[in-house]
């Protein structure tokens, strides 16, 4: 296990620096959870667009 970073903890124990270290690692959780969002949207989206043409080929006859 690694030491803890001393210098890190001290700076957190400072209200305004510990306000700002949570508003930060809040935004990029809130980031990531919108990204994971968008993912998985655009794989659905990709998901019906290969039934939709699926579908389109079946129906052509050659």
């Amino acid at each position: 296990m690694t030491e803890p970073d001393l210098d890190l903890t001290e700076e957190l124990n400072q209200p305004e620096k510990k306000e700002s270290f949570t508003a930060e690692v809040l935004s990029d959780a809130t980031g990531r959870l919108i990204l994971d969002t968008l993912i998985e949207s655009g794989s659905q989206v990709i998901e019906a667009g290969r039934e939709i043409v699926s579908s389109i080929v079946d129906n052509i006859d050659i």
